[in-house]
């Protein structure tokens, strides 16, 4: 009996311990799964932050979409948040444009800049070239007749001027108004309102259509005046102000060819011979 129950014994302490060796083998393996759960549910929370992240720039891409689908100028730009000066792209009319953002309140869009650069820019071009455009907007450019006019017509516009007379210094002239017309009426311009310290030599320019080497639109009646100072631009008889001539390369005050700005100085009219100028457009009032 005795030996019999000592075997019993042996017998119910291999069991317990087989039952216990499995309940931990049972807890390992439990475990182990857990972990493996665990680490799918991360991978699951990874994937899909990014997806979350991804439609987020979806929806981020769409709403910059259109914001340019919306934006008529550098103006509409700067009130979305746009405050960097620099090349942006208006979807509106599928072109780049350059804003200033930083002169005045900002908002402003250059529609022709002269500068001194490697290579200038020849501005004694054709109505087509003007028509549409020409130039490097980070040096020297023509923002183009077409474009003129759809952008001055869907607004009021004023208009900014700032120049530089190679021995004089820097000038300004605003005009409250600036507007180009259609191709049909020559691009014919309506600027008034002169502001500034420049002498007031765009007016004499309102009203009149838009002259190039191969279309005399000039009231001067000994030839055309696009030819005769090399660059188009809304002649009279022939200008008070031609911003689009000969960059002087070599400045002096009897070349008329050059960028010019006839001023009153001391009762005398004097011309401004330009080695820098910039034209920018804006809402009024803004």
């Amino acid at each position: 009996i005795s030996e019999s129950l000592t075997a019993a014994n042996q017998q119910a302490l291999a069991v317990r311990e087989t039952v216990n060796n499995g309940a931990d083998a049972t807890k390992v393996e439990l475990q182990a799964f857990q972990d493996l759960i665990l680490a799918k549910l991360s991978d699951v929370k990874v994937f899909v932050e990014q997806k979350v992240k991804q439609m987020e720039n979806q929806v981020a891409k769409l709403g910059q979409m259109s914001v340019n689908l919306a934006a008529g100028d550098c103006q509409d730009l700067y009130d979305l948040g746009f405050n960097a000066s620099g090349v942006y792209y208006l979807q509106k009319f599928g072109r780049q444009v350059l804003c200033d953002m930083e002169t005045g309140l900002g908002g402003w869009l250059v529609i022709q800049r002269r500068a001194k650069v490697v290579e200038q820019v020849d501005f004694n071009r054709d109505w087509h070239e003007y028509k549409a455009g020409f130039g490097d907007l980070e040096t020297e450019f023509w923002a183009g007749n077409d474009f003129l006019h759809v952008l001055t017509n869907q607004k009021t516009y004023e208009l900014q001027i700032d120049m530089i007379d190679f021995e004089k210094g820097a000038y300004w002239a605003s005009y409250s108004t600036f507007r180009v017309g259609s191709e049909s009426s020559g691009y014919v311009l309506d600027v008034g309102n002169y502001s500034g310290n420049a002498t007031d030599a765009f007016t004499y320019h309102h009203g009149r259509p838009f002259t190039s080497n191969d279309r005399d639109n000039d009231l001067y009646k000994d030839g055309n005046c696009a030819t005769y100072f090399s660059g188009a631009w809304w002649y009279d008889r022939c200008y008070d102000a031609h911003l689009n001539g000969v960059f002087p390369a070599t400045p002096d005050r009897q070349n008329a060819s050059f960028i010019t700005w006839w001023a009153h100085e001391n009762g005398r009219k004097v011309p401004l011979v330009l080695t820098s100028v910039t034209l920018r457009v804006k809402p009024r009032n803004h």
